[in-house]
């Protein structure tokens, strides 16, 4: 599985049970980086999606658990992350700044190799950067 994720500066995924991933640019660029794929998520994140493309959106609350090999999981709370030897790849949003996050990322990156750093400008966000790991 390709797990996508958002976090701000300090691996921040939530603050107060809300998500941090809302960002009319980052939600069109996982699309993009979706088309003709199968993406999974949960009917929580799934609201924040209109026009979904050519994306197959599969909607499940054990999303971790349900993507398969080379499949996309689109994960907004820390605590659906389950085990880490299923996720092939991350995807990973970065907000650039410091929100008061409450739950944050359980994988430590730095023992994936980053192998793809970008930069995009975000509808409320003047800078997302856009990382992708492997092991």
């Amino acid at each position: 599985m390709i797990l996508v994720v958002c976090v701000d500066d300090r691996n921040g995924m939530m603050f107060g049970g809300r998500r941090q991933s809302r960002d009319r640019a980052l939600l069109q660029r996982i699309l993009e980086i979706c088309t003709g794929q199968v993406l999974w998520m949960t009917a929580y994140t799934r609201k924040q999606f209109t026009d979904t493309g050519e994306v197959c959106i599969r909607t499940d609350a054990a999303c971790f658990e349900k993507a398969g090999e080379n499949e996309y999981c689109f994960v907004e709370d820390p605590a659906l992350i389950g085990r880490e030897e299923r996720i092939q790849e991350i995807l990973c949003f970065r907000w650039n700044r410091v929100y008061p996050g409450d739950a944050c990322l359980p994988i430590c990156l730095s023992q994936w190799r980053r192998i793809q750093t970008s930069e995009f400008v975000g509808y409320s966000h003047e800078k997302i950067t856009e990382e992708r790991y492997t092991r």
